[in-house]
């Protein structure tokens, strides 16, 4: 991604990856694991992720820089999300919206002060394309090069290989797995393990009805567009 793209953008796109990830673990070699086992409580989460269409949420995402960013995320199966910003108050009405393309991803900027969107190509980046190397997801699990671990209820710790990814921390109501309350995503920096960013969820719900159109449509449609080349961030 370039320059100008902020950087709680890939912190939310880090979020939506991890997401991905969860969903595509849940394979038949979990299912014969010991219920209350973490790897069984990540695969009970995975299970009710894969079967949602849809999802609203309200969030304050952390970036590690800058004041945190609230608001509210919208995603349904196509894929396509849809970022609504709240705060900070210079941000406020600006909308983001992703969404999978023949050539990679299409992620579009609405600025509702200058009626204007702006559209990016985007590939993936590296470490994106290697959690969803299930092969190697799956060894490392039977290797055990990739941990899951639940210091306590209603937390999960992940732990190995997952491209930049060093550690992603879980935390969900404990009688309702779904209930996710908020991730934490670490990467090693020179060694030194540092938070990629962190994700707090005041509400989120699932199966709402939305539409994909719904997902992708802004207040007002754009008088000017800004078409930005292929971007491929953090190749």
């Amino acid at each position: 991604m370039n320059d100008s793209t902020p950087l709680w953008i890939l912190g939310a796109i880090a979020a939506v990856a991890l997401a991905a990830w969860l969903v595509v673990m849940g394979w038949p070699l979990l299912r014969t694991l010991n219920p209350d086992s973490p790897p069984a409580q990540l695969l009970a989460l995975v299970d009710g992720l894969a079967a949602a269409e849809d999802l609203v949420a309200h969030v304050v995402l952390d970036g590690g820089e800058g004041t945190p960013v609230e608001a509210f995320v919208r995603y349904v199966a196509g894929p396509a999300a849809r970022i609504d910003l709240v705060t900070p108050e210079v941000l406020q009405g600006e909308v983001y919206t992703l969404r999978e393309v023949t050539e990679g991803w299409l992620l579009v900027h609405y600025r509702p002060g200058e009626a204007t969107g702006v559209e990016s190509r985007m590939q993936m980046p590296r470490w994106l394309d290697q959690l969803r190397d299930l092969g190697r997801i799956r060894m490392g699990i039977r290797l055990g090069h990739i941990a899951v671990a639940s210091p306590r209820a209603g937390e999960l710790v992940v732990e190995g290989p997952l491209g930049d990814i060093s550690r992603a921390v879980l935390r969900t109501t404990p009688d309702d797995p779904l209930k996710i309350k908020r991730i934490e995503l670490y990467t090693l920096v020179e060694g030194v393990e540092r938070q990629m960013m962190a994700l707090d969820v005041l509400e989120i719900a699932y199966n709402v009805g939305l539409e994909y159109r719904e997902v992708l449509a802004f207040p007002e449609s754009p008088r000017r567009w800004i078409r930005s080349p292929v971007t491929a961030p953090g190749a």
